[in-house]
């Protein structure tokens, strides 16, 4: 149970983070260069990898509490949203720098 949780508020804070550090990516992105940027690729490659990450940390939260009620093992669940979170959020950041040039 302990691994669990600590599993789940690992991701929520690294889906935080990843919040943050989109946000302000996208906050500075004024000063792209036009012919080598592109926004609108830039903008849908963070909020794709944002959203994905919180539906997987939500759908991760939801099995992970139900597993624990019904007293089943439940931190493989809670580990894989968790690492499938970064991994997400990994390839919108890829996503980003491929975008911005």
């Amino acid at each position: 149970m302990v691994v669990s949780i600590a599993a789940l508020v690992i991701g929520a804070v690294v889906v935080a983070m990843g919040v943050l550090v989109g946000v302000f990516a996208l906050a500075f992105l004024d000063s792209c260069s036009p012919d080598r940027c592109n926004e609108g690729a830039a903008w849908a490659a963070v909020a794709s990898a944002l959203v994905a990450a919180a539906v997987i940390g939500i759908a991760g939260l939801v099995v992970t509490i139900v597993r624990l009620t019904h007293r089943h093992l439940a931190w493989p669940f809670a580990a894989g949203a968790l690492l499938l979170a970064v991994l997400v959020l990994m390839a919108g950041a890829v996503g980003y720098a491929v975008a911005v040039g």
